[in-house]
């Protein structure tokens, strides 16, 4: 999965994809009002190969 220059990803949403069992790549790219907290969620997913761009 790649997001890409989206102009708000909300914690909300990172924590709802960091809970998806299927997902296992992950990269974020161009993302504008990322939160530590958002971060935090996705990078807590040990399932997860996490790519970020910011």
């Amino acid at each position: 999965m790649t997001l890409r220059g989206l102009d708000c990803v909300s914690d909300e949403s990172l924590y709802y994809i960091s809970n998806i069992q299927s997902l296992r790549k992950l990269k974020l790219s161009r993302l504008a009002n990322v939160t530590p907290l958002g971060l935090q969620h996705i990078m807590y997913n040990k399932n997860l190969s996490l790519n970020i761009n910011l």
